[in-house]
């Protein structure tokens, strides 16, 4: 992990350490790091951390008169990972925040954070309102803000730049990710929540998020694969890929999937590890969750499985865009157990294309 520190005159430790990873942001990380500059807490410290920058990025950040800046740079890794676990091994703060170069806070950020750091939480996420880059703002409501080790598995919850945490915490289960295949946060969560870590989360809108076009995110392609199930052969996968991507089972899927969804919150609500957001009635946070699932337009759900070889018979399998095999495992695991009118239906299906391939076969009819 070699870096050079190009300026860090922060005597003391302060209270919380907030670590931003950059590269050729220029000018216009400068509303980022006001807006670090116009937090009600000023006990923190800003650690830059310059992914190779080749603009004037790192001269902006220097521009700052403070001691309360510290600007490191690293050779290009073209990913946040490795910046952040950079700024990790050189930050010395009870506490440790994230803001992204592109996302600015408002004044209470850190001070909502600390608040409940202060009580004991290993790592807290707030509410936000994520801009578009036509300028249409979209916030966060009390449904986003609900957290379970099972949502987290998932679900890619809770972007870095809304996200506190005690010290040092994520070197506890090996740090950022450094692979280049993205998804560093849920990755990162998942791990702590695998370590039985918790989450705590606060409803109040603390971060802007600015969304660009373009993203890592909206490029990469799945890297794994769930299997569903198995069929005997080609043809009988086909049919069933055809059946399912018919009207009348795109709506049955949709309407079993929703149902899923709803009694998979319910039994998460059971458990001691069902987070609701500061403030929240769970009696009304099941009711809206409940109301946000039935309103929840079709996706692509089961159609977007595809057919591949699997020995000697055909497999049926769901793409998984996580960023590490254990995990893909586990979504497998928790999938099969959340979609069990979805699983009964396809494996229904399966009997019917089964017999319909079968006659097809008997009769000598092709194709």
């Amino acid at each position: 992990m070699t870096y050079h520190i190009l300026r860090d005159t922060h005597a003391a430790p302060a209270h919380i350490d907030i670590i931003c990873p950059t590269h050729n942001r220029s000018a216009a990380i400068r509303s980022t790091i006001d807006s670090v500059f116009a937090q009600t807490v000023t006990d923190w410290r800003l650690i830059v951390v310059s992914d190779g920058s080749s603009d004037d990025t790192e001269a902006q950040v220097l521009a700052y008169d403070d001691p309360r800046v510290t600007v490191l740079r690293c050779d290009r890794h073209g990913h946040p990972g490795g910046p952040r676990n950079i700024g990790l091994a050189h930050a010395d703060a009870p506490y440790t925040a994230y803001i992204d170069h592109d996302d600015e806070w408002t004044p209470d950020h850190l001070a909502t954070l600390l608040h409940v750091l202060s009580e004991g939480a290993d790592i807290v996420a707030t509410g936000c309102v994520r801009v578009s880059p036509e300028g249409k703002r979209t916030p966060t409501d009390i449904i986003d803000m609900v957290w379970h080790p099972e949502l987290q598995t998932l679900t890619g919850l809770n972007e870095p730049s809304r996200v506190g945490h005690i010290g040092d915490l994520p070197l506890r289960v090996g740090g950022w990710s450094t692979e280049e295949f993205g998804f560093e946060d849920w990755d990162l969560w998942w791990r702590l929540a695998e370590h039985g870590y918790r989450f705590s989360t606060v409803p109040d809108h603390t971060v802007l998020m600015l969304q660009s076009k373009g993203t890592r995110r909206e490029t990469i392609t799945a890297r794994y694969q769930v299997l569903i199930t198995e069929v005997p052969d080609a043809d009988v996968a086909t049919s069933v890929l055809e059946q399912l991507d018919t009207p009348e089972e795109r709506t049955r899927m949709h309407a079993y999937c929703r149902t899923d969804l709803i009694d998979w919150h319910r039994r998460m609500a059971e458990s001691s590890d069902y987070v609701l957001p500061r403030g929240a009635v769970l009696e009304e946070v099941l009711s809206g969750l409940v109301a946000r699932v039935r309103r929840m337009p079709p996706g692509d759900g089961y159609a977007a499985m595809f057919a591949a070889p699997c020995g000697d018979r055909y497999g049926l399998h769901l793409p998984l865009w996580c960023a590490d095999r254990s995990h893909a495992a586990r979504i497998a695991q928790l999938s099969a157990e959340r979609d069990l009118r979805q699983r009964a239906r396809l494996q229904g299906l399966i009997r019917e294309c089964i017999a319909r391939v079968g006659q097809r076969e008997v009769f000598g009819v092709t194709g």
